[in-house]
């Protein structure tokens, strides 16, 4: 009788909380994504499942998730983002949109009742969607911006190579991220004496190896496109790549690549933003629109001492301090 005592409530704490749970209002979650390797944005998808399902809301039981990958990164899937933008924007509780495609499903989501959250995209997509990052936007929209700040990459550049003058910048002409990516060097022109070049990945690995080899640059870099798998040999040049990564798990390998230092976000942490946002709002606490967007919270500055000693570079002390992640193979 006495063993009974203590299991009874145990028990009844258990089905309470199995009530609780089952008691959820039913939820459905929009994802609207483009594939951007090597992932596809599928950590933020992670992220935000875990959390969602820490906090009571169990996929299949009492929240379902509706998840699109576009068949290309580019313009040429505008129709296909608007098609299932408008499909959904009056059947789910939360539509998230990862990147670019957020600029395009806004377009649609603004005069619904639908909140949009964007996870990620760049801080500068941010701005286009939001008129004020610190006072939120007055409507159906907030989210997750990433920083991968042009500024970043200069002062990393600058640590790593203090002589340096001319860096070049690979970008592709027709993919949004890209483009807003390059807005961002269009601005630092005079920045700590560093000349910044474009080289176009539209125009093929081949002719962009051949122009950074005639530009002799310093060394050169991207982000979105530039991490493609095809884009691979230019990473096998005997120049330094001082590069945004998109996360750790980037296609491109570090082993036996000439990466000398650069910086990734971690897409997971904002996945699990997103998620708090919107327990948040549907739990009362907040309004989507009071809901002030957040900045990616995790971030790491890697360097790769391997591709150091390949390219006869000493790598500072002080760049090796700030380095999160140090590469020796």
């Amino acid at each position: 009788m006495r063993g009974i005592r203590y299991i009874l409530p145990i028990v009844l704490i258990a089905m309470a909380l199995t009530a609780n749970v089952s008691a959820r209002e039913f939820k459905k979650v929009a994802f609207l994504r483009y594939p951007l390797p090597p992932m596809d944005f599928n950590d933020v998808v992670i992220g935000f499942k875990k959390v969602m399902e820490d906090n009571g809301y169990v996929e299949g039981k009492n929240i379902e998730y509706i998840d699109r990958i576009t068949k290309t990164d580019d313009l040429v899937s505008v129709t296909e983002v608007n098609d299932f933008t408008a499909a959904w924007k009056d059947k789910v509780d939360m539509f998230v949109s990862c990147g670019w495609v957020s600029m395009y499903s806004r377009k649609i989501l603004k005069d619904s009742k639908t909140p949009q959250l964007f996870v990620p995209v760049l801080k500068r997509v941010a701005y286009q969607l939001i008129p004020s990052l610190e006072e939120g936007s007055g409507s159906n929209i907030s989210g997750v911006y990433l920083s991968y700040p042009a500024e970043k990459l200069l002062k990393l550049l600058k640590l790593a190579l203090p002589d340096a003058k001319k860096y070049g910048l690979c970008w592709h002409s027709r993919v949004p991220a890209d483009m807003i990516f390059k807005q961002s060097f269009d601005e630092l022109q005079s920045t700590m004496g560093v000349k910044i070049l474009y080289f176009d990945l539209n125009d093929g690995v081949d002719a962009v190896m051949e122009q950074l080899s005639a530009s002799k640059v310093d060394a050169f870099g991207g982000c979105v496109s530039f991490r493609k798998p095809r884009y691979s040999k230019l990473f096998h040049m005997n120049i330094p790549v001082v590069s945004a990564k998109l996360d750790h798990e980037d296609t491109v390998q570090m082993i036996g690549s000439n990466e000398l230092v650069g910086f990734w976000n971690v897409f997971t942490s904002g996945g699990e933003q997103a998620a708090e946002m919107t327990l948040d709002i549907w739990n009362g606490r907040i309004t989507i629109e009071k809901c002030l967007p957040r900045r990616i919270r995790t971030q790491v500055i890697y360097v790769n001492s391997a591709a150091a000693r390949r390219l006869g570079i000493r790598i500072p002390a002080a760049l090796m301090r700030i380095a999160n992640v140090i590469y020796n193979r």
